[in-house]
């Protein structure tokens, strides 16, 4: 099966850097829905999508929308993204650069209370692991050859360190709101899958260090 995973476009917290996951359900801004569009306009995006799908949040759900305007999108909360706690609601640049140096202690391991009520990561990768099996599972079952998935950037990088495929931290700079990525996803028995990544939606910077690790391998 081929799947186009495309990071949803950009929201006001976006451009104010602000910690974007599952506790605030921001809307795309004015802005991130033009550049959308500039992308369309750019034939960036496939012309034959499949079924398509996004999280059950807005600015996904949105995305998807602005970029196929004719086609029925389904949502799922197996695609939701992290929850990264608290801090999502804070406004202060200053206290969420601390927080950033917070998650981690001096040997470098985290600090799994940093996010309070929210996941973290070997919460959220378990999550991610268990949602998506059930999410591919029933794809596969309906004999879907090709999709589009409008998600989330956390999610999408941990859906690259749990299939090995991804590892790479700086993945803001790797999969732009807007752009994305292109998996081919092998079914061995429900709930056991293998994923490769065969191109980029956007190429880039993503594109480039991709091949350069493959060259380091």
């Amino acid at each position: 099966m081929i799947l186009y995973f495309i990071r949803h476009g950009k929201t006001k917290l976006n451009f104010e850097k602000r910690i974007s996951g599952a506790r605030v359900d921001a809307p795309l801004s004015s802005s991130g829905i033009l550049e959308l569009r500039d992308y369309v306009k750019e034939k960036l995006y496939p012309a034959d999508p499949g079924n398509c799908y996004a999280s059950n949040m807005k600015r996904t759900q949105q995305t998807l929308h602005v970029i196929y305007p004719d086609r029925d999108c389904k949502y799922t909360a197996l695609l939701q993204e992290r929850d990264f706690g608290a801090i999502e609601t804070e406004k202060d640049r200053e206290k969420i650069i601390r927080w950033r140096k917070s998650i981690f202690d001096e040997q470098g391991k985290e600090r799994e209370e940093a996010f309070g009520s929210g996941e973290c990561t070997r919460i959220f990768a378990e999550r991610v692991n268990r949602d998506f099996q059930k999410f591919l599972d029933a794809r596969f079952e309906n004999e879907e050859k090709k999709i589009t998935v409008c998600g989330h950037g956390a999610y999408l990088r941990q859906l690259g360190f749990n299939y090995g495929i991804m590892q790479l931290d700086d993945y803001r700079n790797l999969v732009c709101n807007g752009k994305g990525v292109v998996f081919d996803i092998k079914q061995m028995h429900p709930g056991k899958y293998s994923m490769k990544i065969i191109d980029f939606i956007g190429g880039g910077y993503m594109r480039e260090v991709m091949e350069i690790r493959k060259f380091l391998e």
